[in-house]
């Protein structure tokens, strides 16, 4: 069973590695898909490469969690084989084959909070053969494939920075002097608000 200063020391391990990904979330949003290909097959290279130590360390865990009188099923979930090791990697290795999901966005519904994404949450819909009338012309159906829309909290807006390197960034607001003219013709100096990339401070 872990003592104090062990659950100390795994509390202060999850918050580091809490930290390394939260700091590598923004560089690995704007990766090229041959750069993630490339990380996502080196993991799980990685993970056959290095599976003796991975064993060896969860039997320690399995060790701890007899000893602790962790039941039976919740064991079975934290015990691993070579053979569980060989379907992690080739979970990595499946998810490393999927298309990158970076599209240009096509369509804005601020009612639902949601945007439609050229080439994402491609949906497919079966469609009946219509008439119109009077003319009486035939609309052919069958299966139509098109993308529908996903919530805002699922995309980032990218910009280019000053290198011309696509970046993440939020959005902000700023007030810019504007010239405005009254009802009579006259000219007097206003400011509006608009929208800009905070990652680079330009309009957008």
């Amino acid at each position: 069973m872990l003592n104090t200063h062990e659950r100390a020391d795994v509390a202060q391990l999850m918050a580091e590695i809490g930290r390394k990904a939260r700091a590598a979330a923004r560089p690995l949003a704007v990766a090229s898909a041959e750069r993630k290909h490339a990380a996502l097959i080196g993991m799980a290279d990685a993970i056959i490469r290095r599976q003796d130590e991975i064993l060896d360390a969860n039997a320690i865990d399995v060790k701890n969690g007899e000893e602790a009188g962790i039941s039976g099923s919740f064991m079975d979930r934290l015990k691993l084989t070579s053979g569980r090791i060989r379907d992690m990697a080739d979970g990595i290795r499946a998810i490393a084959e999927l298309r990158d999901p970076v599209g240009e966005i096509i369509a804005v519904h601020p009612e639902s909070s949601r945007v439609t994404v050229s080439g994402v949450n491609i949906v497919k819909r079966h469609l009946r053969d219509t008439s119109a009338q009077p003319q009486g012309r035939q609309t052919k159906g069958g299966i139509v494939s098109s993308e529908a829309p996903i919530h805002v909290s699922n995309v980032q807006l990218l910009v280019k920075n000053s290198d011309g390197d696509e970046v993440v960034t939020r959005v902000g607001y700023n007030r810019v002097e504007v010239t405005k003219r009254r009802p009579d013709g006259s000219e007097y100096t206003g400011t509006r608000s608009i929208r800009i990339a905070r990652a680079t401070g330009e309009e957008i």
